[in-house]
């Protein structure tokens, strides 16, 4: 059974703006819509629930299409847990929006946002793009990217505690083991000094 979370924020209507979710069966080439196109201005966290067959390899696509106009962005959150300062912004490395952690005003401490997932077979590895503001020192200021295997209790620094002011799109990643529960940790540090306050884009997350 695959399970995943959405929540989606869509103050147009569905001719212009929409989340939608499928699943495409590789081993049958057979495509299921799991989700139709729906416009909800907040749907509050929602529950798809699918049956899989074992042995068989699967991509899920969540798709959240916005039309550009400013007056009514949408975006869709799935299956992401957060603490600390997090938002969505419009700078992106890919489509339309990225995970921010952290903000433009100084933060007190961490800020995360985290999710445990299962890789299916075929899966070798996870990889993510980040994009860190940092106007201090890696000594106060930071982001770090960790993946955990929960089935080895065993971590893998992606991103160690780095420091960056030039903004750039980076990618990092890191081999996963079908079968294993991991959770993948975003994480951006800011000392709360007003002067240099730090913040990180995460973007294309993906399982390959």
């Amino acid at each position: 059974m695959l399970t995943f979370f959405y929540n989606l924020r869509c103050p147009d209507t569905v001719s212009y703006d929409w989340a939608t979710a499928t699943l495409r069966d590789s081993t049958t080439g057979t495509t299921s819509t799991l989700l139709p196109h729906v416009c909800a201005n907040n749907s509050g966290w929602t529950a798809i629930s699918a049956s899989l067959t074992g042995g068989d390899t699967y991509t899920l696509t969540l798709v959240s299409h916005d039309d550009g106009f400013a007056g009514d962005p949408t975006y869709t959150l799935s299956g992401w847990s957060t603490s600390g300062s997090t938002s969505i912004s419009s700078a992106a490395h890919g489509g339309g929006f990225s995970g921010v952690a952290g903000a433009a005003t100084a933060t007190n401490g961490d800020s995360t946002i985290s999710q445990t997932f299962t890789p299916g077979a075929g899966a070798s590895q996870v990889s993510v793009w980040y994009s860190n503001v940092c106007h201090d020192t890696v000594t106060f200021d930071w982001v770090k990217v960790t993946l955990t295997d929960n089935s080895a209790t065993s971590t893998t620094v992606l991103v160690p505690n780095t420091c960056s002011s030039s903004t750039a799109w980076t990618m990092a990643s890191g081999p996963v083991v079908p079968g294993h529960s991991y959770t993948l940790t975003l994480l951006n540090h800011d000392d709360n000094l007003a002067g240099d306050p730090t913040f990180t884009r995460f973007d294309d997350i993906t399982l390959t």
